[in-house]
């Protein structure tokens, strides 16, 4: 991963995953907010999207609604494991690949 991928990369993560998953992709180097900070933990998913495309930022989201809104300009990664140890330590090996389908273009990238 290079410096200017991180600095074009921003992560938006839902509520269901822990603000301390936003933290992992900070230190990582990547821009990351979590909904929590923003005040929209209870928010609808339509001002969830609205302030990703805003800020053109990848929603990383348990949620199935997410995956069904990816596209049209909206990146999603969807973490399919159970709690925040193994969304990270599924994630971890996998942020390469990632970075390189969100690069590329994938609205969709799904992760379990």
């Amino acid at each position: 991963m290079t410096t200017d991928s991180h600095e074009r990369l921003r992560f938006l993560v839902d509520a269901q995953l822990s603000p301390s998953l936003s933290r992992w992709f900070a230190r990582k180097g990547y821009l990351s907010e979590h909904v929590n900070r923003l005040s929209l933990a209870t928010a609808p998913d339509e001002e969830i999207e609205a302030r990703a495309r805003k800020t053109q930022a990848v929603v990383v989201s348990k949620d199935s609604d997410f995956a069904d809104r990816a596209g049209q300009g909206l990146q999603v990664v969807r973490v399919r494991c159970g709690n925040l140890s193994n969304a990270q330590a599924s994630l971890e090996p996998r942020l390469p690949d990632i970075e390189a389908a969100l690069a590329a273009g994938q609205s969709l990238v799904e992760i379990q």
